[in-house]
Order: C-alpha cells, then sequence, then structure tokens
C-alpha cells in the first residue's frame, strides 16, 4: 500500500459516498459530461458582449451619482467631508 493513500478498514473504499454518488449520479463519465457541460459557455456575439459592457458603464454611472448625492447631503449639513485626525 502506497503511503499517500489513506486507510479504510471498509475494504480499501471510501466510507462516504463520492462527489458523483451525492449529486444522483452513478457513473463518472456521466458525473464528468455534466461538469464539462456545466463550464462550456455559448460564445458571446458582439450584441452580447455591446450590451455587457453598457451594463458596466451604467453601473459606474449609478455608483458615482450615489457618491456624489452622498457628499452633498454631507455639504448641505455643514459637516466636513473627512474626520480629522488627531495629532499625538
Amino acid at each position: 500500500m502506497r503511503a499517500s493513500r489513506a486507510y479504510y478498514p471498509c475494504g480499501g473504499r471510501s466510507p462516504r459516498p463520492t462527489g458523483a454518488i451525492w449529486l444522483g449520479v452513478r457513473s463518472r463519465d456521466a458525473f464528468l459530461a455534466a461538469g464539462e457541460a456545466a463550464l462550456t459557455t455559448k460564445p458571446a456575439t458582439g450584441e452580447e458582449l455591446e450590451s455587457d459592457r453598457l451594463k458596466a458603464r451604467l453601473g459606474a454611472a449609478l455608483i458615482e451619482r450615489d457618491l456624489l448625492n452622498e457628499k452633498i447631503a454631507i455639504l448641505e449639513a455643514n459637516r466636513p467631508l473627512a474626520r480629522r485626525r488627531l495629532k499625538p
């Protein structure tokens, strides 16, 4: 027996079911095929790429708008934007 293998008293088999059995797949090949299918993605078209780019720009603009609104609220309340540190 190799040193890197764990000892299982159940005749050399793992006492726990493997990941494939937990997922309800009995065949290793079926398990691997399902994993490959989950990892593959359909090729993105130019329209999808443009849509994703615009969504990212919109998200950044919305975050910037929220930060500016927060800054305006602080300035209107006559509070300092940042707290001053006390010198030791």
